[in-house]
């Protein structure tokens, strides 16, 4: 073979991370697309060519106006110069892939002296992916292949941060085991309140001794996003499911005045709603308990607080209730609801109030506030995919 000056190609390599020695890697049994680019030509426009070495590691060439250019020493793909391709590689042992540049002439290639070698490894650490909870809660779960050294040390943790500066922790031990595209793989939740759909969580994994291995930023609306966008992949009821709860957020945000700047951009419209068949009922005989009204709490479950004013043994549905003091008042905090068209009972002596999350929509919708309204109407659509 002859040899070909070096600055004839440049091939520049983008979508894997490199080693410390410049091998571009990738884990064990991933699959991952990155595009290799021709940015020089050589003899007025004839083409670079990429040859895929390694026998044993499938490499999918799919790019428009690819030439098969078959050698009788050589099976190479024809890279059309000042051009961009993508190979999608999936690696199935460890092992190195060696991509060469050629020239093609009329008889054999030409080696070029430019190669870019993939290398994949099997103790990688690496984010594979996303999804998003679609029953009722709301939830980023991050899978992670991790290596054994990171994974069986019981202080490894994710920290999933918030734009304001909150944060929460998850240890790797508390990290549900599964596996995703054949691989072992944690996967790490983060619940979101209803008003963050849009609000970018910042999420940084780290080892044992706190030295940072992996670090991603997403969103609610990022994965909301890729479902609208690949309507092959996901349900129609999901697509559904995820354009209520986009609009759910988008009236919770309005409603907090909570980044309004940057709202859900795919919402539904939204129906009126009939809230009366969940008018509160209360049966007050007792002089020293009076029922003061609710407060919406919204977190990735809504909640809500009842207010009590005066001094009584409280029940919530035959049990003790839990109460906390918010100065002179008595408050019942109800976490977590699954459907908010639940009823919940508040006993006392000589007293009953039958109250829930849409006994506060009915009150709501005799106010003057339309985001409250309206915030309302897209929790109960919202919440009709899961009754």
């Amino acid at each position: 073979y002859i040899f070909i000056e070096e600055e004839y190609f440049t091939l520049n390599v983008t979508g894997l991370a490199q080693d410390e020695e410049g091998n571009y890697v990738l884990n064990k049994g991933r699959s991952r697309d990155f595009t290799i680019n021709v940015d020089r030509h050589y003899n007025n426009g004839s083409a670079a060519v990429v040859e895929p070495v390694s026998k044993d590691i499938d490499v999918n060439v799919e790019a428009t106006n690819m030439e098969f250019y078959d050698s009788s020493k050589k099976q190479v793909y024809i890279l059309k110069a000042n051009t961009t391709y993508t190979l999608k590689h999936i690696a199935t042992s460890t092992d190195i892939i060696k991509f060469s540049t050629w020239i093609p002439t009329s008889t054999d290639p030409i080696e070029c002296t430019q190669d870019i070698t993939v290398t994949t490894t099997t103790g990688e650490n690496e984010l594979l992916g996303y999804s998003l909870s679609l029953s009722g809660d709301i939830a980023i779960h991050y899978y992670l292949a991790l290596a054994e050294d990171i994974s069986s040390d019981s202080n490894t943790h994710m920290v999933f941060t918030m734009p304001n500066g909150t944060s929460s922790t998850v240890y790797v031990k508390d990290a549900v085991k599964t596996k995703a595209n054949g691989m072992d793989c944690y996967v790490f939740t983060h619940k979101v309140s209803a008003k963050n759909m849009t609000s970018v969580v910042s999420s940084t994994l780290y080892d044992g001794e706190n030295n940072v291995v992996e670090e991603s930023e997403y969103s609610v609306e990022k994965y909301c996003d890729y479902i609208f966008a690949h309507p092959d992949s996901f349900s129609a009821k999901q697509t559904d499911i995820a354009k209520a709860m986009l609009t759910y957020g988008y009236y919770a945000q309005r409603y907090f005045g909570y980044n309004t700047d940057k709202l859900p951009k795919t919402i539904s419209p939204l129906q009126d709603v009939d809230f009366t068949p969940y008018a509160y009922q209360n049966v007050d005989s007792n002089p020293d308990l009076e029922f003061i009204g609710a407060r919406l709490v919204l977190t990735s479950k809504p909640g809500l607080k009842l207010y009590f004013k005066g001094n009584a043994d409280l029940l919530l549905n035959g049990s003790v209730a839990s109460t906390t003091q918010e100065g002179a008042y008595t408050v019942i905090t109800i976490s977590d609801i699954d459907d908010m068209s639940t009823m919940y009972m508040v006993m006392a002596d000589s007293y009953n109030l039958t109250y829930g999350m849409f006994s506060f929509a009915n009150q709501a919708m005799k106010g003057t506030n339309t985001d409250l309204k309206n915030l309302m109407k897209a929790m109960y659509a919202y919440n009709s995919y899961f009754k």
